[in-house]
């Protein structure tokens, strides 16, 4: 019996050593990361991640649990909104919009069961210029000793992981089902805000495609190396009487340092906006304005700011059915 005991006493103490041993060995910071491409608009994808109502056409935790409770809290898509979630297999617990910075959202998760913990993230959707975005699901999570030397035994990076590339996938075949449909209906969204830099001009609506051409070109060698994004049209104004319009032809920029003094640097906040997406030819770009004009006026809402996004067109692709202009009216 004493042989027994003693056997089991240093088992325990061996044990205890591993433990201690892999506490300090392992890290006690854990980052995942996964990234996706899919051909569709940026802001389909934005709306799919950023408001958490959208979560069943995608969110893997979601797929595994379907019958989940969830309460909703915030402005849907805005900072401070989340919601609550309470399941038999997914546990217990909260996830929050901490706030939205360019194309990123952060997001902070607060876990109560199966055990109590804290956690953080963000989404990102960036524009990579030919009609497809690229998405990124990040997430981090300290873990204290000697709890970090369970990661010896269990991969957060390939557990946690595999589900993120699933909710990926999830994403992509939704978006690319979709958009379509999503692209031929005005709708409202969070446009996420950039800074521009470009030229700016009252001109006569008949030129707008020569001074669009002209600038561009003039863009494409005075801001190389730091366009982020599409090339964008910025309408201030629209004169139907005098056939002019007030316009900034400009490209999103990654900072503002060395722009030559004579290009404009306008800054757009993140604000609440009505979006639809144009695929085709931009003689067809009326009747997009016009269907977003007919739901600002069912809505009550007031115009700010118009934005033009050429997502796809001119010079990477000589098919103009298949260009993609995304607009944005912006609402306060």
């Amino acid at each position: 019996m004493k042989k027994f005991l003693r056997f089991i006493g240093i088992l325990l103490l061996v044990l205890i050593l591993i433990v201690v041993i892999l506490g300090i060995i392992e890290p006690k910071d854990v980052t995942v990361e996964r990234s996706i491409t899919i051909n569709g608009p940026r802001e389909m994808v934005w709306d799919q991640m950023t408001q958490f109502k959208n979560g069943p056409n995608w969110d893997p935790w979601y797929k595994m649990e379907p019958d989940v409770a969830r309460t909703y809290f915030g402005t849907d898509g805005q900072p401070g909104s989340g919601y609550n979630w309470v399941g038999k297999k997914t546990g217990s617990g909260t996830m929050k919009d901490t706030g939205i910075n360019g194309d990123k959202m952060n997001y902070a998760l607060h876990f109560e069961k199966p055990m109590p913990g804290d956690a953080s993230g963000f989404y990102q959707v960036s524009d990579n210029g030919d009609g497809t975005v690229k998405v990124t699901w990040n997430y981090y999570q300290h873990m204290p000793f000697p709890f970090n030397g369970m990661q010896a035994f269990m991969s957060m990076d390939k557990m946690l992981g595999n589900t993120f590339d699933s909710g990926l996938v999830n994403l992509k075949k939704y978006v690319e089902s979709n958009k379509m449909a999503m692209g031929s209906s005005a709708h409202e969204m969070q446009f996420p805000g950039h800074i521009y830099a470009g030229m700016r001009k009252t001109v006569p609506m008949a030129d707008l495609g020569k001074f669009y051409s002209a600038t561009q070109a003039t863009l494409n060698k005075e801001l190389a190396g730091k366009i982020s994004g599409p090339a964008t049209g910025l309408y201030y104004s629209w004169d139907t009487v005098k056939h002019v319009t007030d316009v900034a032809i400009v490209y999103p920029i990654t900072d503002t340092t060395g722009i030559a003094k004579t290009m404009n640097i306008v800054h757009v906040i993140p604000s609440n906006s009505v979006m639809i997406t144009h695929t085709g030819p931009y003689s067809g770009l009326m009747d997009a304005h016009m269907a977003i004009g007919k739901y600002m006026g069912e809505k009550n809402k007031k115009m700010g700011m118009v934005i033009e996004e050429y997502t796809v067109g001119t010079p990477q692709e000589p098919d103009s059915n298949k260009w993609v202009t995304n607009i944005y009216y912006l609402t306060n």
